[in-house]
């Protein structure tokens, strides 16, 4: 009885601990460029997130727009700053609000996403690891099914790993003090800002945790496949710059390397050269092999993470198309770079 009496002494001395404990104060900053469509439907999930109104701060910097984004944040009562900087990169915006913010933790977002209500409560509890440092989650297209691009990248999102991860991608939220005391993002890049700082985080021993709770609903709205190609090349350029400011250029290649650099294209492309000066039956025959074998394991892949007949040839034919923009972004990297020297 004296035991149970212990122990029920100890379950409401640890209960008040927690009532009693503060709540953290959440900064939401919001970027965006020529976002007014959308931002009103971003600020107001903000806004409608399942967390104290008082311990929210929403912050809205504006990357130069030219459409009308002000007055839009103007009609809510928020912060707001207005850059009038070139280059208006990501990192640029993103880290006006990390100086302004006066939260504990920094939640970062673009004008075409919306918040889910109940995000903080699924994600401010695994910040308990003081060695995390940024918590992400599931994003989610609004509108999948309107192009193919658009399912394509929501069937990423969802398929993307979960638990410990290389780098904050999608936005996420962040220990304010740590993201200062790294110096933010690097506001000279116009891709691969995310995979930067992930490095820097690792070299710190922090940690980014990716968890399956639905974080944000975002509108990619890719409608052409020139919009898909040049997102490609902006990935492979600035994915190149991450390649060649963290890697070292010797043998053994970390296995992170071969896999930006394409490998199953570089060795296609290797082989067709081969094929070309010297003909063959075999090689021929290897030339049609190895890229289906490839593909159907890829398609393999996509199938058993979502069990969705269709969408795994769908996934896995944009998967491989995505190699030739990418490689495409690494190569004129590497030619700009070499001019440059």
């Amino acid at each position: 009885m004296l035991e149970l009496f212990k122990r029920h002494s100890e379950i409401n001395s640890s209960e008040k601990q927690n009532e009693m404990k503060p709540i953290p104060k959440i900064s939401f900053v919001i970027i965006g460029r020529n976002e007014a469509k959308h931002l009103a439907a971003c600020i107001e999930s903000i806004m409608q997130v399942n967390y104290p109104a008082a311990q929210k701060e929403i912050l809205f910097v504006d990357n130069d727009s030219t459409d009308g984004s002000l007055a839009v944040a103007a009609r809510f009562p928020i912060k707001t700053i207005a850059l009038k900087v070139q280059p208006a990169t990501p990192g640029l915006a993103r880290n006006a609000g990390l100086q302004a913010a006066s939260g504990e933790y920094i939640h970062f977002d673009d004008g075409d996403m919306t918040v889910e209500a109940e995000w903080l409560n699924h994600a401010l509890p695994v910040f308990e690891d003081e060695r995390v440092a940024s918590v992400v989650g599931r994003l989610q297209e609004i509108n999948p099914q309107k192009t193919c691009y658009n399912r394509f990248f929501d069937i990423g999102w969802k398929t993307a790993p979960l638990g410990e991860i290389e780098n904050p991608g999608g936005g996420g939220m962040f220990r304010t003090a740590i993201l200062r005391e790294l110096g933010g993002y690097d506001a000279t890049l116009f891709g691969a800002e995310e995979i930067d700082l992930g490095y820097r985080f690792q070299h710190r021993g922090f940690k980014t945790i990716r968890i399956p709770a639905l974080m944000v609903r975002h509108d990619m709205d890719m409608k052409s496949l020139g919009h898909f190609w040049r997102r490609g090349v902006r990935d492979g350029y600035y994915e190149m710059e991450m390649i060649t400011r963290y890697f070292k250029w010797a043998l053994p290649l970390p296995q992170e390397y071969v896999l930006k650099m394409n490998l199953q294209t570089i060795l296609f492309l290797a082989l067709l050269t081969v094929l070309g000066l010297k003909p063959s039956p075999a090689l021929g025959a290897l030339a049609v092999a190895l890229p289906a074998f490839f593909f159907l394991k890829k398609v393999r892949y996509f199938y058993r993470e979502t069990g969705d007949r269709k969408a795994c040839w769908l996934a896995a034919f944009f998967n491989y198309l995505n190699t030739f923009p990418i490689t495409y972004g690494q190569l004129r990297y590497l030619r700009v770079n070499i001019m440059r020297c």
